[in-house]
């Protein structure tokens, strides 16, 4: 663990704060002072398959751990549709089923007596590119992550735009035909995956497939176009609608780099009228896979009025 920090005399007056990632296999958490710098972090094995009392006991004990070190407060990053008012995660947690309809910011106040906010996880990365990534320079910016699943938020004059009922910006659910078939379902990075092992008759792993892609393997190279097609699609709707200053993608599949990246800005454009591409680049997220916790963070210290430094 960290060694003991005392926010007070760090750099000045400077507080220290834990941020929490939840992730189906890991849990990430750093502990990020209230200028934006991680200090430390760390991964905890999620294990879902153990249950829910096992769950928040590692949370608790985490948190715990924490407290006494110094931090000032929690800010936790997770998958699923999250009424960020109350802490609790409404629907959309698959991959860890018995979180949906707990009130996780509640839970731990009560067991830590921490402050505690909880936020969807695309929508922590996108407050984590505004604080400290590449949305920076923008006031009206698309955040998408595309990583086992695919997600996507909607800042707004500099605010999250979380919708009437905490569902805004869900575009992996675009072309939606029953709970099988949509957009996340076959062009999420792990989506991508399943359609290579069908198409080779084997498993393939991400680095495997995208050096077969590289060496202009004709099938690999297939299968990445027609991927490239379907996210560009979903990004020239969400250039069209909303008119941001930027898209800025984010999540694991990201680690391509410019591979990716002149894929999809090429493809983009020929879904866009004349004048939209330009107006509109397409970056790679900045933050990387810390974007959660720094968002997290940043939506902490933005609810209870700690300022940044």
């Amino acid at each position: 663990m960290a060694k003991t920090l005392t926010p007070s005399k760090v750099n000045g007056d400077l507080k220290v704060y834990l941020g929490i990632d939840i992730g189906g296999t890991m849990i990430k958490w750093g502990m990020i002072r209230s200028d934006g710098e991680m200090l430390k972090k760390g991964l905890i094995p999620t294990e879902p398959e153990l249950g829910r009392q096992c769950f928040l006991n590692k949370l608790t004990a985490l948190i715990s751990e924490t407290k006494e070190q110094g931090i000032a407060g929690v800010g936790i990053s997770t998958a699923g549709i999250v009424d960020s008012e109350s802490g609790t995660i409404v629907a959309g947690i698959e991959n860890i089923p018995f979180l949906e309809s707990l009130n996780l910011k509640a839970f731990l106040e009560e067991n830590t007596g921490m402050p505690v906010r909880v936020l969807n996880d695309v929508r922590a990365a996108a407050l984590g590119e505004k604080w400290m990534g590449a949305g920076q320079d923008c006031d009206t910016f698309f955040c998408m992550t595309i990583g086992t699943g695919i997600g996507g938020c909607l800042m707004m004059n500099s605010k999250i735009f979380e919708g009437a009922h905490f569902r805004a910006g869900e575009i992996g659910y675009l072309d939606y035909r029953n709970e099988n078939q949509y957009l996340e379902k076959r062009s999420s990075a792990k989506g991508l995956l399943d359609t290579a092992k069908e198409e080779f008759g084997e498993d393939i792993s991400s680095r495997s497939f995208f050096e077969r892609v590289r060496q202009e393997d004709e099938h690999a190279c297939s299968v990445f176009n027609h991927w490239v097609e379907k996210i560009a699609r979903a990004i020239a709707t969400v250039v069209i609608l909303f008119d941001p200053q930027k898209i800025i993608v984010g999540g694991g599949i990201t680690e391509q780099g410019s591979l990716l990246l002149n894929a999809i800005r090429r493809k983009t454009a020929e879904y866009l009228p004349n004048g939209f591409a330009e107006q509109c680049p397409i970056e790679l997220a900045g933050c990387k896979n810390g974007a959660g916790m720094v968002g997290a963070v940043r939506f902490l210290m933005d609810s209870m009025d700690f300022p940044a430094t």
